[in-house]
């Protein structure tokens, strides 16, 4: 029976995938002749980067959004640079463990009055200007160091596991941050006024503030959001002239979760959008179990909200192109991510107004040989970006 099953799984193996061909080319597909940028995440990378680089040639992968370990590998680098492939280094803002485990009194707190941490997720308080001021000066000197095409910022808002978060969730309302000392003391000077002295403890402050004055607190925590934006574009632009900025999104629309969007995470997409060059939502639909056309919806919903145009070289004006990063392989959950949701992903993340899409990651896509071929079939009827 077993040598039954292996004489015939090499067949049905065939017939599968060519099934998953014929689906790329009879469903709908975005147009030839659309540029769009192609990217992969990759986080370290020990082999051959001659077969690397081919590889990505032959799926027509134009971009690299990189850890910063394999962006301070010279002969990455220089390959990239040889093979015309953009870089953008990926870099974590306010999830920092390294920074956490030195001072643990840089964390976030929730209104329960704990750490932001769950899972892997540990979270600094977005508004301690030493650290700020730090971070700036540690992407100015990967600026110089390393002279990549691009920074891909990630983590630049306020703490959510949003990776577990499934449709219909409730969120708990005291897991919003940041209620740290620092925090409380800024906001009621920042807003003259004052939390009644009676409130002794983190949890009855955090309560008092979301009822009576949660406009405020969430207008207040998108500032700083925005403004943490800003200054890392500044310094990247005054640091290279010309280098490009990505930025990683909570794939949550305007309205879900009662907005928490932008009363949560606080990531105001209408006043980050003309700061930065692309919005990168990252639609990981298998891992928090929503459907293909959710992916195009988030990436409706960006568009939607970066409204406002930016000036190009040539003196005309664009709307802020939306990169959606989708997910190659299960997380989380245990079912199986396969090729056919896969190829559903792809091409609802490549379905206007998308401006290209991000694979998370290589390691991922690169083991799989069937997604593999259905990620070079179907980017093959895309046109390359003009470079």
């Amino acid at each position: 029976m077993k040598k039954q099953i292996k004489i015939m799984l090499p067949g049905m193996l065939a017939i599968f995938f060519c099934l998953v061909c014929l689906s790329l080319h009879t469903t709908s597909a975005p147009a030839p002749g659309k540029a769009m940028l192609i990217g992969t995440k990759i986080y370290e990378y020990k082999d051959n980067l001659s077969n690397l680089f081919a590889a990505w040639q032959r799926l027509g992968i134009n971009t690299a959004f990189v850890s910063v370990e394999l962006a301070g590998t010279r002969a990455f680098m220089e390959m990239a640079r040889k093979q015309n492939i953009a870089v953008f280094i990926i870099v974590p803002v306010f999830y920092n463990p390294e920074a956490l485990a030195k001072d643990p009194g840089l964390f976030a707190i929730t209104g329960h009055g704990q750490p932001a941490k769950e899972d892997w997720v540990e979270f600094v308080c977005p508004r301690r200007p030493e650290y700020r001021r730090q971070r700036l000066e540690y992407i100015r000197r990967l600026i110089r160091d390393c002279r990549p095409d691009g920074i891909s910022i990630d983590f630049i808002r306020y703490f959510a596991f949003w990776e577990m978060v499934y449709p219909g969730t409730r969120l708990d309302p005291l897991q919003n941050t940041c209620f740290c000392p620092y925090c409380l003391k800024a906001f009621q000077k920042d807003y003259k006024l004052q939390i009644p002295a009676r409130l002794a403890d983190t949890t009855a402050k955090a309560e008092w503030i979301m009822k009576n004055h949660l406009p405020a607190w969430a207008r207040w925590k998108r500032q700083a959001i925005t403004a943490m934006v800003g200054d890392i574009a500044a310094a990247a632009r005054q640091e290279k002239p010309g280098i490009k900025l990505s930025l990683h999104l909570v794939p949550w629309r305007k309205g879900d979760f009662n907005s928490a969007m932008g009363d949560v995470v606080s990531q105001d997409i209408t006043a980050i959008a003309p700061l930065v060059d692309y919005l990168s939502p990252m639609c990981y639909a298998h891992m928090v179990r929503q459907t293909p056309d959710w992916i195009r919806s988030v990436v409706q919903d960006v568009q939607s909200q970066a409204t406002n145009p930016f000036p190009q070289g040539d003196g005309g004006t664009s709307a802020r192109p939306v990169l959606p990063s989708i997910q190659v392989k299960e997380d989380y959950i245990k079912e199986a991510l396969t090729p056919a949701q896969f190829s559903d992903y792809l091409k609802a993340a490549l379905a206007p107004p998308s401006a290209g899409v991000v694979f998370w990651s290589w390691e991922t896509l690169a083991a799989d040989s069937v997604k593999k071929e259905i990620a070079r079939s179907l980017i093959a009827t895309l046109a390359v970006p003009e470079q």
